[in-house]
């Protein structure tokens, strides 16, 4: 865990990432301003440190959500569907400088999880879903079918999700903002190919206090990103759908990249 400090100690600049005892840097989650009653740097530091360790650990521990497992066409007025798949998250990072000699470091984190969705059709057009993402990200989001003929589909699917966490005297969480618009191609009635360009946004916030003061950081960031399912009926109420996706951030900082990456196989029930 890394933090740069480049102003007074009543208000500094960090960076919260995700690095390595050498300096080398290996994933900017965001740039964020922290402040903090600690009158000293030494002892803000002891607030600071932990803080920024949070919140790169929410990253990992509660990966935004990035893919999707629905397609653009709505499940019908009434129906049900229930989802879970087993899923992989990652992040792909590097950064330009962390050394003396402005080496390029690059950086892979995985991990997996199981993720589960449930939706409700209230109407021909509109479908209502909540899903348990990553892993612990609750999400919400209500599907708009705006064309629906027997080869393609449009639809948009705004959500809301995010994730907590808390011991003790410290605690972070974000929240996600979803505007996915789904874009399905079908191939006859058992098969169909679903595209999503994303937006997200992140607003993620972290506090911590101690004996020494007490700290908070906060920060917006917007992600761009995409992606793709393969839904495959299988029976008459069972489906198969390979899906995987990608966000990154539309600000990086100079210097930095990285990328958030999931895939997983949704097996998926619609009755």
């Amino acid at each position: 865990m890394l933090a740069d400090y480049h102003a007074p100690a009543q208000m500094l600049s960090v960076f919260a990432a995700l690095g390595r005892a050498d300096n080398s840097v290996r994933f900017c989650v965001f740039r964020v301003t922290v402040s903090s009653t600690s009158p000293t740097e030494s002892e803000m530091r002891r607030v600071v440190v932990p803080l920024l360790g949070l919140a790169a650990l929410l990253l990992v521990s509660g990966c935004p959500s990035v893919s999707v497992m629905t397609t653009a066409k709505t499940i019908g007025a009434g129906k049900n569907e229930i989802a879970f798949s087993p899923s992989v998250y990652g992040i792909a990072a590097s950064t330009v400088g962390g050394s003396s000699s402005g080496s390029v470091n690059t950086g892979l984190f995985w991990g997996g999880a199981i993720d589960l969705m449930y939706r409700h059709g209230f109407g021909d057009h509109f479908d209502l879903g909540g899903s348990l993402s990553g892993f612990g990200e609750l999400i919400v989001d209500g599907k708009i079918n705006f064309i629906d003929t027997p080869v393609i589909a449009l639809s948009v699917d705004p959500g809301i999700g995010g994730v907590f966490f808390g011991a003790a005297s410290v605690g972070a969480g974000y929240v996600q903002f979803n505007v996915p618009l789904l874009f399905d191609i079908a191939f006859g009635e058992s098969v169909r190919l679903t595209l999503a360009p994303k937006y997200s946004g992140l607003w993620a916030f972290a506090a911590a206090s101690s004996s020494a003061g007490s700290g908070s950081v906060s920060a917006y960031s917007h992600l761009l990103g995409g992606a793709a399912g393969l839904e495959i009926k299988a029976g008459k109420v069972f489906r198969i759908m390979p899906h995987g996706g990608f966000l990154t951030r539309a600000n990086n900082p100079s210097g930095y990249s990285g990328v958030l990456v999931s895939g997983g196989v949704a097996f998926k029930f619609v009755f």
